[in-house]
């Protein structure tokens, strides 16, 4: 029978924490440096509660959409204007039914963005779906 070295031990174990980390980091890693977020983005918040769904276009840094929402308290359209600036996103969204509110979110991977919304304050998870 065959015994493994301490050393030997060690090496394998550093790789299967190296390639654990590099499993369990965000998805930073698969965020392009200058990503577009033009196109057809969905996603829920508040265990489901909140939907969120909006189109936006992007020219240079800055985006402009229309969206629509859904929350036990109400429902409707809403426009938006903001920028992209690398991975970092800053959204205005106006509401006849809520007034203003404002998103910021960082790219996390190349169709998804994770951020907060200001008010009410709670985080938002989007994803492309085009």
């Amino acid at each position: 029978m065959r015994r493994l070295t301490p050393l030997f031990g060690w090496r394998r174990l550093a790789l299967l924490l190296v390639l654990a980390a590099t499993t369990a980091c965000d998805e930073d890693a698969t965020a392009p440096l200058s990503p577009s977020i033009a196109g057809r983005w969905k996603g829920s918040a508040a265990l489901g509660a909140v939907q969120f769904e909006a189109t936006f276009t992007q020219s240079g840094e800055a985006v402009a959409g229309t969206g629509q929402f859904a929350s036990p308290l109400g429902s409707g359209p809403f426009t938006v204007t903001g920028t992209v600036r690398g991975q970092d996103v800053q959204l205005v969204l106006v509401s006849t039914e809520f007034g203003t509110t404002s998103y910021a979110g960082r790219f996390t991977g190349a169709n998804t963005i994770t951020g907060r919304l200001q008010d009410p304050d709670i985080e938002l998870k989007i994803t492309r779906q085009d």
